[in-house]
């Protein structure tokens, strides 16, 4: 990619005077994106080009109008009442956009001639497709200093399955490395038996595909269920998580599936891609071992640390890997209840991360029946937003839920706990002693 700027002269469009235009490295980049997804918003345009803050967002909307457009750079189009009342443009690039790419080496004058010669069909399920490129501008924008090492690939993956070839279409994919992420974005519009099928699919083609780190990043985008900041209404989210809770392939060391509304797909995917998240055994331990730090520093719970606490599953029972936890004894500094003590099971979540859940769902019903000497379970999240946003589909009653950003507070105040009121929401709650005797 030249790092120079570039400037444009159009002198293909019949003009008395040709439009000079200057085009920095960000304005490139944002036309090879344009020409990859096909189809973006001004909006969507400005985001990916004002990530390099070298340009404004108003300024970039101006440049639209007044020189991309005039000068067939970019083609505009109209809608009207795609969402209800609501008239906006979008845009895919035009002859003089894809001359630009070529003396720039972004594409060949091969691939320009087979654009050119393209129909252009307008996006069947619009508000879909633009919301998919939401996601995928919003997650480009936040890896700008690694734009060169990332990459748009196929939107169709083969495999065999069963001895027969098998496809996948999906609504995009983004490459960095070896670790391949694959955008699907859910309106709401489909069954959750189509989803589980679907996602049970990405869990077939990871197998087939050992050598490859698949991250399966799924948005819940269905605006009636939306709120203002794009977080969602809805229990589809945990719905979906639910279906294909305890499905073995969630268990692939190679393949993350992560479910989450719309907002906060924007930062996930960028973690994702870049492999800052899921976190791993160690990282999740050290969080862990910090959380039980603060919570003795601060008074809250008196937390023993504990290795001789048996984990393992009864045999008549799934095995099940326990990943990101810890073991500990709880002890109060209270005279009243002195003697007491409980036994507890920390176990890490993250927002959207399926296996993780997995690993809550199975352990929270096993301590629930019996089945193992713990007498609580606490589940231990990174940042209140995190933990507040969490759909996980199901009511874990008995589990207390605690985020390690406010534990970290100076607070003596043990109202730093929450419990699952809803699918939906959270409650405060204080820590209530099960009173299991030493």
């Amino acid at each position: 990619m030249n790092s120079n700027s570039y400037v444009f002269e159009d002198i293909y469009t019949q003009r008395i005077r040709p439009i000079k235009i200057k085009l920095g490295e960000h304005e490139l980049f944002g036309l090879y994106i344009l020409y990859k997804c096909r189809y973006l918003t001004g909006m969507q345009i400005a985001d990916i080009i004002s990530a390099s803050n070298q340009i404004t967002k108003k300024g970039i909307h101006n440049k639209i109008y007044s020189k991309y457009i005039k000068s067939n750079i970019l083609v505009p189009y109209k809608v009207k009442n795609a969402i209800p009342g609501v008239i906006f443009n979008y845009y895919r690039i035009g002859a003089n956009g894809l001359r630009i790419l070529c003396d720039n080496f972004f594409i060949t004058e091969k691939e320009a001639e087979q654009y050119l010669n393209d129909k252009h069909k307008i996006p069947k399920r619009m508000m879909h497709f633009f919301d998919t490129q939401s996601v995928v501008i919003n997650t480009l924008s936040n890896l700008y200093e690694h734009r060169n090492e990332i990459s748009l690939e196929d939107l169709r993956l083969d495999y065999m399955d069963k001895g027969e070839v098998s496809k996948i279409h999906v609504d995009s994919v983004l490459k960095y490395k070896d670790r391949y992420l694959y955008i699907e974005m859910d309106t709401g519009s489909e069954g959750l038996e189509f989803i589980r099928q679907k996602i049970q699919a990405y869990g077939n083609y990871a197998k087939s595909e050992p050598d490859r780190q698949h991250i399966l990043l799924l948005a819940y985008g269905d605006r009636k269920n939306l709120n203002v900041n794009g977080r969602s209404r809805s229990v589809r989210e945990g719905n979906i998580k639910q279906t294909i809770v305890g499905a073995d392939y969630l268990q692939l060391p190679n393949l993350h599936i992560c479910i989450t509304d719309i907002h906060s797909s924007f930062k996930l995917g960028a973690k994702l891609l870049l492999g800052e998240k899921p976190y791993n055994e160690e990282q999740i331990q050290n969080e862990l071992n910090n959380l039980i730090y603060n919570l003795n520093q601060n008074r809250v719970l008196n937390l023993e640390i504990t290795n001789n606490l048996d984990v393992s599953i009864p045999d008549n029972y799934k095995s099940l890997t326990l990943k990101g936890y810890q073991t500990a004894v709880i002890k109060n500094k209270r005279r009243d209840i002195s003697l007491y003590e409980e036994s507890v099971l920390l176990l890490y979540m993250e927002e959207g991360n399926v296996r993780l859940l997995d690993q809550l769902d199975y352990y929270y019903h096993l301590v629930i029946k019996g089945k193992i000497d713990f007498q609580r379970i606490i589940v231990v999240y990174d940042n209140p937003e995190e933990l507040l946003n969490d759909k996980l589909g199901y009511i874990y009653k008995e589990a207390l839920f605690v985020d390690s950003y406010t534990a970290a507070m100076e607070t003596e105040n043990d109202e730093i706990f929450y419990h699952q009121l809803t699918k939906l929401n959270m409650g405060v709650k204080t820590f209530e002693w099960q009173r299991h005797k030493k």
